[in-house]
């Protein structure tokens, strides 16, 4: 029955991949900010179907399952998503909540809006107004603490950054379009980041800075940039760092490619390569890499 919701839940994930795939090519012809808002959070749903499946056959295949010691924990209506200790986040097929959190201990169930997962912690975010982190290795609380709601909300968009802090976009509608936009840490409210969104299209992680709390980019329009658009680096209060670069990236972060914290791929002016988060380059390579000038930049990879 385990490799039953295994495969069940991998045929899940393809499709939802599928349907990115096509979504993102399409904005290949005509771009929509509102399309392309939904396309990252549908890849984020597939890295946490990823992450969820890997860890749980991984697991799985650790176990010797011809045991006479085996004994039923639990059993769910609802296909499990994520475990750590004392706790099983399981998904959702109804409209008012996609996933709830399982309580081992008491069978208690808590509607969620939204769980996000690093490879080392766990965070949701309840119908009840409640934001947790929890760490995936023992169950430590990192973060608890309340969020204040937009009014006649429907939707969140949740990132976990993995050190109790919590990146939300609240929305009040069913268009993908944030009404709110918060950062929550250890210490509860960080920053009220609403402000940003009549100035940026859309507004992304980055990186760490060196004490650990998160960094941002936001893209807006530029006059006279040959890519119509530039990026701003931010910090965790929403304070510009860097401004006008070409681009910058994360340089897939959830990969083995990862850079190091407080590291990420940029293009400012001719060059492009990893930059710290001073503004200094630690590698970096003109974009004229041979006598064509139509080279496309390659941050090194």
């Amino acid at each position: 029955m385990a490799v039953a919701r295994a495969r069940s839940a991998t045929a899940d994930m393809a499709e939802l991949a599928r349907v990115g795939v096509m979504q993102a090519m399409s904005l290949t012809h005509t771009w929509d900010d509102t399309l392309a808002q939904k396309v990252r959070d549908e890849e984020s749903k597939v890295d946490q179907y990823e992450d969820a499946l890997g860890t749980y056959l991984v697991k799985l295949s650790e176990r010797d399952m011809t045991t006479e010691d085996r004994g039923l924990i639990a059993t769910f209506d609802e296909q499990p998503s994520q475990y750590f200790p004392g706790y099983v986040v399981t998904w959702h097929s109804g409209e008012d909540h996609g996933y709830e959190l399982y309580d081992l201990e008491t069978g208690t169930k808590t509607p969620l809006y939204d769980v996000d997962a690093t490879d080392s912690t766990i965070a949701v975010y309840a119908l009840d107004g409640s934001l947790r982190v929890y760490s995936k290795d023992n169950g430590k609380l990192l973060t608890d603490t309340t969020v204040e709601p937009v009014e006649h909300q429907q939707r969140v968009r949740m990132s976990n950054y993995g050190s109790g802090y919590v990146w939300l976009k609240l929305q009040d509608n069913d268009r993908y379009e944030t009404t709110a936009t918060r950062l929550y840490g250890p210490q509860g409210l960080v920053s009220d980041l609403t402000a940003l969104q009549g100035k940026y299209s859309y507004v992304n992680y980055l990186t760490t800075d060196p004490d650990g709390r998160p960094m941002f980019y936001g893209s807006r329009s530029a006059v006279g940039s040959a890519y119509g658009n530039v990026c701003d680096v931010l910090d965790a209060d929403g304070k510009v760092v860097l401004q006008g670069l070409a681009s910058c990236a994360g340089y897939y972060s959830n990969s083995l490619n990862a850079l190091p914290d407080h590291v990420f791929a940029a293009q400012r002016g001719f060059y492009v390569g990893w930059m710290d988060t001073s503004g200094n380059w630690l590698y970096c390579q003109s974009i004229f890499s041979s006598a064509t000038a139509d080279d496309e930049p390659s941050y090194g990879y």
